[in-house]
Order: C-alpha cells, then structure tokens, then sequence
C-alpha cells in the first residue's frame, strides 16, 4: 500500500510545501520519495502501487544492482522464518546455510545478480566437482536456483543463469549401496550376539535390538530411534512404524505417507524387544524406546562408532576409502531376502514403505532373478516346450507375510537359535 503525504518544510528562510509518497517495498522495508508537485508525486504513487500489486516492483537499489550477499540475507531469513512456522526441518536448514555460505558465498556474494552468466555457474559448478561428489554439487546448485528463484518472485532479480544451467546438467546416477550377501549378514548378527569384552551389557542388547530391526524388519535408523513403547504389539508380533527421529531429537513424520505401515517382526526379535522392555526400558516423556545416558533419542553420533566396532568385530569393516557397509544396507538386504523367501513385490514395498512400487523394482530387482536361478529357469521354459513337465509348485500367496518374514530371518540364525524358536513355536 502507498500513500502520499503532505510535508511543510523550510529552505533557507522560505516555507515550502512537498510532496512525498510512503510505501513498504517486497522486502517489507519502508520507503520515501520526495516531490515538488503533488502531480507528480500521484502519478509516481500509483505507479509503485501497480508495480507492487504485480510483485514487480524494484527496490531502492534497483534489481538491477543488488548483489547477492543481500540476496542471501533476505533468503535465509526466509529460511529460518519457515523452519519457525514448521514447513521443512532443522535438518533441511542447515544443508540451505551450508551450500549458500560455504559452497556459494566466497564465489559470488560481491557480485551483482544481473551480472551472473550461465557460462560463469558452468565454470564455479566446474570448480565445485573439483571438491564434491556430484551428487552434492548438484544440490548445491538446485539450492541456488532455488534462491535464484525466490529473489525473482519478489522482484529484487530477474536473472535465471543457475535456473537455466541447472536444468542443462545430467541426472546424477548415484552409487549403489553394498549390501551384504546372506552369508555375511548371519555372521554380522551371530557376532551382534556376543558382548564385547568389557562392553556395557545395556548397549550389547541395544544393539542386537537396532541390528536385527533393520536386517529383518526393514525398519530405517531414524525409524527404530524414534520408536515408541506403546508401537510394540508383542502379543501379535508386529511393530507400528510411524515417526521418525531427526539428528536434532526432534520426532517427525515418516519419510512418505506410505511409511506409516505395520510391520511383521520375528520370534527372536520379539523375545529381544521383549527383555530390553523387561529390564532396561526407562520411562520418559516421550514414551521413547530407546534413549542415551543423558535421557535423549538414541542419535545417529551416539550409534555410528558401536556399529563401526561391529563390523570390526566382524571382519566386515572395510579398509580407510574403501566401499564400506552403511547400516541401510541392513534395510536392503532385508527386502531382498523377503523376496528370496518368496515374498511378494507388493507386499515387500508395502512393508517396506515404498511410496512407489517402481522404487521396489529399480533397488531389488536384482534379487528377483539373480545368477544361477537365471540359468535354471530358462533351462525350465525350454524343457516345457520340449516335454510335459510335471513338478511341485508352491503358491506364493499361500504363504503369510508373517510366516515368510519368520523364515527369512531363522535362514540368518545360528542352529542353537533356531533349536530355542522351534521349541517355543511348538
């Protein structure tokens, strides 16, 4: 909104009357212009009132000569204002603060916006493989674009150099997860059984409880830190996923709507969840399964070095720079060994929270049909053409989800364990 008002001044000696129009900019900053008619000071008035209406308005500096180290300003004030009101995470923050004052900052905050070329983010995004992997380059620059966007919105730039190279780059392919093969993934959970020498007994359990939840439930590290007492259904052996936990301690919502899910669990893993609630569960405001010493969810910080002293133990842990096991490879692995067992696509993606079912597809296909079961089904669909072929088939769907997730995770258990489940099953 402008308006104009009138102002009585005095120049040397003589009284004299102007004109100055008042408004609030796009940033929200309060400006003036002074007029010697009132003509002119109403023309001027409903010009920036036009020119506000369609967020096309100019600031004092022009948009033609801001420079980016006050579109940064203006941008992570934003930033911090939407993380208030709740509309992304601290976590998505700190990432936005980091690629423009890190990554963007030393290159371009002294220069002007209208200034910027397309060849010149060719030659700074050149500049930025020299240090990071593609993948975060990239979204270092969608990060900028995304600025990039915003001071256009708001009318302080009209350039669209980052915007329009950005949309010149390549999809990024990104490295495939190691997964572990079902040889390695029973001798990582056979030694998750032993306790460490001098090792705190509280996080021995704690850790067989994590290793276990991810390998043979699917479940995500932030989705088994943020599980909660009363999600545990000991009775009819499923766990409710339904929040995640941030490295911030801050509980959130599943990664996608489809992460909201119920999740069949294992006997032994029910016996597991069952003694760290009978004898190390700590009650707490949050009704938080797991917590630290200091009463806090169980972070990513607090886990990382257990689980590097795992794969140590294992002989698991690769050498410094090498391709090492990431604990979502756990969550991979499980999904792929459910449909080893003879799980369903559908029902993998459903309780592995996939929004998409191609998502399912493109990570596990490989699992599917893999090495030698290649060879001896095509060997089968030659051998039906030649000759009748009568043989025993199992029908997937007869099997319960329950019942192909109990198998697939007794084929990773040492004999004695499985010797213990059966006389409990029976």
């Amino acid at each position: 909104m402008a308006k104009v008002r009138k102002c009585y001044r005095t120049y040397k000696g003589e009284p004299r009357i102007t004109w100055i129009v008042c408004y609030k900019d796009l940033q929200r900053e309060r400006r003036e212009k002074t007029f010697h008619r009132k003509r002119d000071a109403d023309a001027y008035c409903a010009e920036v009132m036009v020119s506000l209406k369609n967020r096309t308005h100019e600031s004092r500096t022009g948009s033609n000569e801001v420079r980016f180290k006050e579109i940064i300003k203006l941008y992570l004030n934003s930033v911090d204002q939407r993380v208030r009101e709740g509309a992304i995470g601290r976590g998505s923050a700190y990432n936005i603060r980091i690629a423009l004052i890190k990554h963007f900052a030393p290159t371009f905050e002294k220069r002007k916006a209208k200034d910027i070329t397309t060849l010149d983010v060719e030659q700074w995004h050149g500049q930025l493989l020299r240090t990071l992997h593609p993948l975060t380059a990239k979204s270092v620059l969608h990060r900028v674009a995304a600025m990039e966007r915003y001071a256009q919105k708001r009318g302080i730039s009209q350039n669209a150099a980052f915007r329009e190279y950005t949309a010149e780059v390549k999809k990024v392919r990104k490295d495939p997860i190691r997964i572990p093969t079902e040889e390695q993934a029973a001798h990582l959970l056979r030694v998750a059984e032993l306790r460490r020498d001098h090792g705190m007994y509280k996080a021995h359990l704690r850790m067989r409880c994590f290793v276990n939840l991810a390998a043979c439930c699917g479940l995500r590290f932030g989705e088994i830190a943020g599980l909660k007492r009363g999600y545990l259904d000991l009775v009819n052996g499923v766990v409710l996923v339904r929040h995640s936990l941030t490295t911030y301690d801050v509980l959130k919502g599943t990664k996608t709507p489809a992460g909201i899910r119920d999740v069949p669990m294992p006997l032994h893993l029910i016996d597991m969840l069952r003694e760290w609630l009978m004898g190390n569960f700590v009650p707490n405001d949050r009704d938080l399964l797991f917590l630290t010493r200091g009463g806090q969810g169980f972070r990513p910080g607090y886990f990382f070095d257990s689980w590097r002293s795992l794969l140590d133990r294992a002989g698991l842990l690769a050498e410094k720079g090498g391709d090492q096991f990431h604990f979502h490879a756990l969550r991979h692995f499980c999904a792929s060994n459910w449909i080893r067992h003879g799980m369903p696509l559908p029902d993998v993606a459903l309780l592995q929270g996939h929004e998409n079912f191609d998502t399912t597809l493109q990570i596990y296909a490989h699992s599917i049909i893999g090495g030698t079961r290649q060879h001896e089904i095509i060997q089968r669909a030659a051998a039906s053409l030649l000759a009748p072929i009568i043989e025993e088939t199992t029908i997937i769907g007869t099997n319960s989800r329950h019942q192909i997730v109990q198998r697939a995770a007794v084929s990773l258990l040492a004999p004695p364990v499985i010797e213990n489940i059966l006389k409990t099953a029976s």
